[in-house]
This record gives C-alpha cells, sequence and structure tokens, in this order.
C-alpha cells in the first residue's frame, strides 16, 4: 500500500510514480497483441503464397515453401504453418493440386 509522506523535501520537482498494472490486464493485452500478430503473419503468408503462384502458375510444395520463407523477412515461418496456409487457399479455390502429382500446386486465376 502507498501512502504520500507530506513531511518529504527534496531538491527536485517532479517526483515520478510508475502506474501499477494488475496482472489480469497484462495478460489480456498479451493476449490481443498475440492475435493481432498472428492476422499480420497470415495476411503476409498468404499475399507471399498467391503472389508467387500468381507468377509461375504451376510450382512443387518444396519451391512454393522456399519461396514463402525467403519473402517473409520480418519473421520465419514454419512449415507447419505454411502448410495450413496453402491448405486454407486450396479450400477456398485459390489454387489446387496437380491431379497426377500430389506435390504440385496450380494457380486458379
Amino acid at each position: 500500500m502507498f501512502s504520500i509522506n507530506d513531511a518529504f523535501e527534496h531538491t527536485r520537482v517532479k517526483v515520478t510514480v510508475n502506474q501499477i498494472i494488475p496482472p489480469a490486464a497484462e495478460a489480456a493485452d498479451d493476449k490481443r497483441a498475440h492475435a493481432e500478430v498472428d492476422g499480420f503473419r497470415i495476411n503476409a503468408i498468404d499475399s507471399a503464397i498467391v503472389r508467387y503462384m500468381k507468377q509461375h502458375k504451376t510450382c512443387t510444395h518444396h519451391e512454393l515453401e522456399l519461396a514463402v520463407m525467403d519473402s517473409t523477412l520480418k519473421f520465419k515461418p514454419t512449415t507447419k504453418f505454411i502448410k495450413e496456409r496453402i491448405g486454407w487457399l486450396m479450400a477456398n479455390d485459390y489454387m489446387t493440386r496437380d491431379e497426377e502429382d500430389q506435390k504440385v500446386y496450380h494457380y486458379v486465376a
């Protein structure tokens, strides 16, 4: 508990007191910040995949994975995360798998 000492005197006029933030408020802010960062990362990976597929129209999974890792400079996406985003893009008809070779993707214009 804090209390003010009226008898205290000092040559410095300004005294700063840091605001105490309850741990529950910090946790809520952290969750919101992580969700926001995840949203930005999802958009960055999706745009990198679509940008590469628009240029090349057809590519293998490995080529696409390397291109996405090279184009995202601010963070290093995992292969699992890239695979999830490729699955989401295929589910939403942005790209398809080749019928003969499952490792090849085709961009759907």
